[in-house]
């Protein structure tokens, strides 16, 4: 009963098969009609989705943003601190200024609270390195090596509810899926030799079935298909939208279990390496995956050692009946500034700095990422010293570092666009350690936020992966 089922008269006959489907077109053809012969329609104005407030443990989201928006400065800890307000020079962040000479901040940055008058304040910021985690695991921000290859496959990474038909599949060795990766024989996890049904017409309106384009099986007798359509692995790689493969799973192909690919026989030449695939699935979703697993197969290794390369999420594109483009992370990208790249090259010695309200921490995963904690380290800047005496402040040594971040956002995205807070740290100074090149320690990221049903992917997850 995929599709159109066709006229009444067809259908009533075979009704031991699917019952169900024929007491519906029963019920169909039986329901009162409307003017004009039409079925009297219910109303499809249904009220616009609710978000509803929840807690969410684990966030699960493409881009990350790490907005600082307070340093430590030069604040004053109280009267007896060195720092305070109305000397000649050296006042501490907040009192007033006419001229940077009179700050410890050495900036005297102009303040409408005071009249014109500026305030002392130090507008820098800088931090060694981020780190993100998951259940006790720390993330990989690094390109997962796709080198020595022999054999790459697609795997269904969420339920489908009939059977999984990928149209065609290609690999790309570039980013851009322009270069295709030629030769391979089809390899999958099962196939049929034929299947019974139809194929659709790719070039017509989605749910649309009846087209020229279109192929019928005749009827349910044997043999029950005369022409090759669906079934075996090599109709995703044959070049034709009309025909596909079908694995052997029905009524539900679990997620993890169905996959499809090539076997090139030896490993792939030096540099080239799967980074991006192209594929056309099903355009009826019941037969398409939402989320969909790269692997590759090293080389020697045993048949049934296969490496992630990336799981996508057709949570911010179409999927089923279109092509869908997979481009495979390169590691962590930082679209504002490739300088932050310091952020992540797990080197304690260098560092990402910036103004405070200026350019954000923007980090791009390609995918969405599972995260229930991160933290971020002190930086240590040793073009700081300038005497043998430490004063307590430069950053060259521990101390009282004046570019450690005391308050900051982080925030998620799925698109790069909308974003969502996750911790605001703004209203309360951190408890920032005084000492260099040190790990803060692990921040939760359990928060209040409001999900409506738009937000749940099939799998039951979406940008908050686990909610409590």
């Amino acid at each position: 009963c995929r599709g159109s089922v066709g006229p009444v008269a067809w259908a009533l006959p075979h009704c031991c098969c699917c019952c169900c489907c024929c007491w519906l077109l029963l019920l169909l053809v039986l329901l009162p009609r409307g003017v004009g012969g039409q079925l009297a329609a219910i109303n499809p104005n249904y009220p616009p989705p609710v978000s509803r407030p929840t807690w969410c443990s684990v966030v699960n989201y493409r881009y990350l943003r790490f907005t600082p928006t307070q340093a430590r400065g030069f604040q004053s800890r109280g009267p007896d601190d060195i720092l305070q307000c109305g000397q000649p020079e050296g006042n501490a962040d907040g009192c007033v200024c006419t001229g940077e000479d009179q700050c410890k901040s050495g900036y005297c940055v102009p303040s409408a609270a005071f009249g014109g008058a500026g305030a002392c304040m130090f507008p820098i910021i800088q931090v060694a390195e981020v780190e993100f985690w998951r259940g006790s695991k720390k993330i990989t921000t690094s390109k997962v090596p796709d080198d020595n290859h022999d054999m790459v496959r697609v795997m269904n990474g969420a339920d489908v509810s009939k059977v999984w038909g990928v149209w065609e599949l290609e690999f790309y060795s570039d980013t851009n899926c322009i270069d295709l990766i030629p030769g391979g024989s089809p390899i999958a996890s099962s196939e049929r030799p034929h299947g019974f049904g139809h194929s659709v017409d790719h070039t017509a309106p989605l749910g649309q079935h009846e087209t020229p384009r279109t192929y019928w099986q005749a009827n349910f007798d044997a043999p029950l298909q005369g022409f090759e359509l669906h079934g075996p692995a090599k109709f995703a790689f044959d070049g034709d939208v009309v025909t596909n493969w079908w694995p052997t799973c029905f009524n539900k192909c679990l997620a993890r279990t169905e996959w499809l690919g090539l076997d090139f026989g030896t490993a792939l030449a030096s540099g080239i390496g799967v980074k991006c695939v192209r594929i056309l699935q099903d355009k009826d979703r019941d037969y398409a995956s939402f989320s969909l697993i790269v692997q590759g197969h090293r080389r020697g290794a045993p048949a049934s050692d296969w490496e992630s390369l990336a799981k996508f999420h057709a949570a911010t594109w179409d999927y089923g009946g279109v092509w869908e483009q997979l481009s495979i992370p390169q590691g962590v990208a930082f679209p504002a500034s490739t300088a932050h790249a310091r952020l992540l090259d797990g080197d304690m010695d260098s560092s990402a700095a910036e103004l405070v309200g200026g350019t954000p921490f923007v980090l791009d995963f390609g995918v969405e990422v599972e995260i229930d904690a991160w933290r971020w380290a002190t930086a240590q800047e040793p073009s700081d010293f300038s005497a043998n005496r430490h004063d307590g402040f430069t950053c060259d040594r521990d101390g009282r570092c004046p570019r450690d971040p005391i308050r900051w956002t982080l925030e998620g995205s799925l698109n790069g666009t909308h974003w969502f807070m996750i911790q605001d740290q703004t209203a309360t100074d951190f408890d920032t350690t005084i000492y260099r090149k040190q790990w803060t320690p692990f921040q939760r990221l359990s928060h209040r936020t409001a999900l409506s049903i738009e937000d749940m992917w099939p799998d039951g997850r979406g940008r908050c992966a686990r909610r409590r």
